[in-house]
């Protein structure tokens, strides 16, 4: 999906949204530049 959607797209999933980040270079952007902003967010368990 990255592929057509680009490193960073959301998802609808029931009534959550879900954000896909794939890729090194967003990942450390998320993890390491937006930490601060990203690390607010409420978790959600994935299995």
């Amino acid at each position: 999906m990255a592929d057509r959607y680009g490193p960073v797209f959301s998802l609808r999933v029931g009534l959550c949204r879900l954000v896909v980040v794939s890729g090194s270079k967003a990942a450390r952007e998320c993890l390491a530049v937006n930490d601060r902003v990203l690390g607010t967010r409420p978790d959600i368990a994935v299995g």
